[in-house]
């Protein structure tokens, strides 16, 4: 792979302007690195094509993960794929906490599920209160106040008040 050539690829994309994502994302499977070109075109329209690219290097899911952070009106048909993109990449990708916020902005209530098992599971929690409160924003389910009580008090001890504020603001 040669940089010139991301670089050459990087102008024609940015000269044609919208609309020629599925051609970068056939770059990208091809190895080359146009994930800021992506991330800066990501929108609910592309976000299976984007999902699919959770896979390979650690460099290449990261990518995934931030450009579909960005995507707040996701379809909630797309939480169970990247349910299944986070198992499949469990194993090699270490940071699985970046699963929550694109989660989250599906608004499928069974998302609160998933955040709320890596709560449990993982060390450093801080990140879990942001996800679940932009959840909160898509829906009020149940699990999702559940998950909001839960996580509540420790947010508070960071200096968080927003899990407190969304469950006041549920009524």
């Amino acid at each position: 792979r040669l940089a010139w050539m991301e670089r050459l690829m990087t102008r024609v994309a940015a000269d044609h302007g919208p609309g020629c994502e599925a051609q970068l994302f056939g770059w990208i499977d091809l190895g080359y690195n146009l994930w800021p070109l992506v991330q800066r075109r990501a929108n609910a329209t592309n976000a299976a094509e984007i999902i699919a690219r959770i896979r390979g290097s650690e460099f290449q899911i990261g990518a995934a993960l931030s450009a579909l952070e960005g995507i707040e009106n996701m379809s909630r048909d797309a939480f169970p794929r990247l349910r299944d993109r986070a198992e499949a990449v469990r194993t090699s990708y270490e940071d699985m906490k970046d699963f929550a916020q694109p989660m989250a902005n599906t608004g499928h209530p069974e998302a609160a599920d998933w955040i709320i098992a890596e709560f449990r599971r993982l060390s450093q929690r801080a990140w879990a209160a942001e996800a679940l409160v932009a959840l909160a924003r898509h829906t009020q389910a149940e699990n999702v106040r559940v998950a909001l009580r839960e996580i509540a008090p420790q947010a508070v001890l960071v200096g968080d008040p927003q899990p407190i504020l969304a469950l006041m603001s549920f009524g």
